[in-house]
Order: C-alpha cells, then sequence, then structure tokens
C-alpha cells in the first residue's frame, strides 16, 4: 500500500491487482486502476494475476520499443 501511495505522489499512474472483494485496496485513494480477479481460491487467483502481470509486462515493452504505436497513421 505504501508503494502505491508513494508512486501516486509522484505523479505516476497506479494500478492494483487484486483478488477476491478487492480488500482495502478499492478504498485507496492513490489507486487509480484496479484489475480484480473475482475468485476466492488464492490458486485461481494467483494465476489470473500472473496472466495480467505478463500482458501488461508485454505492453510496457511494446509502448517503450514503439512510442508512437498508438498514432492513427500507425494502428490505421
Amino acid at each position: 500500500m505504501r508503494a502505491l501511495d508513494t508512486a501516486k505522489e509522484m505523479g505516476l499512474l497506479t494500478v492494483a491487482l487484486a483478488g477476491a472483494d478487492g480488500g482495502d485496496v478499492l478504498e485507496r485513494p492513490s489507486v487509480d486502476h484496479v484489475l480484480m480477479a473475482h475468485a476466492d481460491d488464492p490458486v485461481v487467483v494467483k494465476e489470473m494475476h500472473v496472466t495480467v502481470y505478463h500482458i501488461l509486462w508485454e505492453l510496457v515493452h511494446v509502448f517503450f520499443e514503439q512510442p508512437d504505436a498508438l498514432d492513427r497513421e500507425v494502428s490505421a
């Protein structure tokens, strides 16, 4: 939670991964986006979080390598 608060103070976009009912993370003003794994089984939540993490990781790398990837000329 402190990492999310610090990131928000630095002006960064914050994304939290949560499971089950989301817990305290849903109440944090420092969280811009919450990606929920609506499951009570921690194994299922972990698998969903690992998948989301890998997708986000790949997207970050694409946008670092091709910062104009969303420009109309590129994506049209």
